[in-house]
């Protein structure tokens, strides 16, 4: 009494209930259900008008090894984007791709332009993170404008029943044709918009990994990086301990227990338990109080030593190995020199940017090239071999240690001759530093030719200026 059709490449026999009671005791008397039955599935198309849903409801009825009917409702839905909605993702979509394109320019650039710079690790991973950035909105820009609107298919679905001239077997069949033909689409819209949602979330799970990267620019933000890195080796040995033990025990726990506990039924199970045993979810199974006798000792056996080495023992043991690496990242940032917070520090680089431009000063780049050079200089002028160093006694040592690269105005102007053509230039370059950071300037001894000034930069302990530039030209 149903014609074969098919649905997603599988056979099934449908039959339209458009007077339920009659059609379905004729299908009773039919014995329309029989042995070879797999599955019966009642369905519905529903559209929600105004937010543009359309909706394949699904209940189906299923039979088991056992003879047991199960049923089951399936809901599948899917939003065409009209009006505002569509303009504001066509928008944002272009938007992410122009920038993404912008990012994969400058990184290429920049790979280009100082290669002896690039720490390439994070180079290449911030390349390929923009590059994926821009080509994933390209690729669903391109594949979205190629789809059928849900409600076009829906429209003709439902002119199909009411344009239909009878309820005869033969327009019933043209309408299931149709009906399958729509339900067809609107899973193939599910499945591709499942697919574009899990490519999205790889996507946006790199930008997460970028961002964690980004932050540790700042020492103070990037403290979560610097604890993961500090602790890496001590994590990895724990991981390998903890889940030894962990498997071990989940192992004893369903071959002894999987039998009069839910919980320990199968392995996985057993698993699952423990997982949650260790955030201290229970520690007293459900079941457990219907042992009895030995395995009853053997269940508080099993949970006295969870609980000791795992919980108590080994959970600590893994937050010690983070506190441990977190302070010690805290103590290496509390002795780096002119560090405040982010947004001060922030605010810092935009001013110091726009009085540079503003003056003509040479760039934060230049400059810390300056002073890095100057460093290995005055490394390579004090350098002694370790057997001279194991020669010096404990007050030697001491005076070495006061020792600091040594920069002289001269050589400041030397290099920018140009920008700190005349010494107030200087004057006021070292004065606006000494503003931002007190311990820049310092007096020389007088034994020496004029004033003089004692700073630090990012990678330089400190510098000494003198001679030329007058303390009170600095007031």
């Amino acid at each position: 009494m149903t014609k074969k059709h098919t649905f997603l490449n599988e056979p099934i026999y449908a039959k339209m209930l458009v007077k339920p009671a009659v059609d379905i005791g004729a299908m009773k008397a039919a014995q329309w259900l029989d042995l070879q039955t797999d599955v019966v599935t009642l369905s519905t198309m529903v559209y929600t008008e105004g937010v543009e849903i359309f909706t394949n409801m699904a209940i189906e009825f299923s039979l088991d090894e056992a003879g047991n009917v199960n049923s089951h409702a399936k809901l599948l839905s899917y939003r065409d984007l009209v009006g505002g909605t569509k303009t504001v993702f066509i928008i944002g979509l272009v938007i992410c791709i122009v920038g993404a394109l912008i990012g994969v320019v400058l990184s290429i650039a920049h790979m280009m332009r100082n290669p002896e710079d690039c720490k390439w690790g994070y180079e290449l991973f911030e390349l390929f993170s923009r590059g994926l950035l821009f080509v994933y909105p390209l690729v669903l820009v391109i594949s979205w404008s190629q789809q059928v609107p849900m409600s076009k298919e829906y429209d003709e679905l439902l002119h199909t029943f009411i344009d239909a001239p009878s309820i005869s077997e033969k327009d019933m069949e043209n309408i299931l044709d149709r009906f399958f033909k729509v339900k067809e689409h609107l899973h193939g819209e599910t499945s591709w918009l499942k697919q574009h949602r899990i490519c999205a979330y790889v996507v946006c799970y790199f930008q997460f990994l970028q961002f964690i990267f980004y932050c540790s620019a700042h020492p103070k933000m990037g403290v979560l990086t610097s604890t993961i890195i500090k602790a890496f080796e001590g994590l990895i040995n724990f991981l390998l301990l903890f889940s030894i033990i962990f498997m071990f025990l989940a192992f004893l726990a369903h071959w002894m227990l999987g039998s009069y506990i839910k919980e320990f039924g199968t392995m996985g199970d057993a698993i699952s338990a423990q997982a949650r045993m260790t955030f201290g979810e229970f520690i007293y199974a459900g079941g457990a109080e219907d042992l009895h006798g030995v395995m009853m000792l053997m269940y508080w056996v099993y949970a006295f030593t969870f609980m000791i080495i795992a919980f108590f023992t080994l959970l600590n043991f893994f937050l010690a190995i983070v506190i441990g690496a977190f302070t010690e990242v805290k103590g290496d940032n509390d002795k780096r020199v002119g560090v405040g917070g982010f947004f001060t520090d922030l605010f810092a680089s935009v001013h110091s940017q726009f009085f540079g431009w503003k003056h003509g000063w040479p760039s934060h780049k230049r400059l810390v090239q300056f002073f890095l050079d100057e460093l290995v200089n005055f490394q390579l002028q004090n350098k002694s071999s370790w057997l001279d160093e194991l020669e010096q006694n404990e007050g030697i040592k001491e005076a070495a240690t006061e020792q600091f690269p040594a920069v002289s105005c001269d050589a400041l102007q030397d290099r920018f001759k140009v920008q700190f053509s005349e010494p107030e230039k200087v004057a006021r370059f070292l004065c606006f530093y000494f503003r931002k950071y007190p311990t820049t300037l310092c007096r020389r001894s007088m034994k020496k030719q004029g004033s003089g000034m004692v700073g630090n930069s990012h990678g330089v302990d400190s510098f000494k200026a003198g001679g030329t530039i007058k303390m009170d030209k600095l007031s």
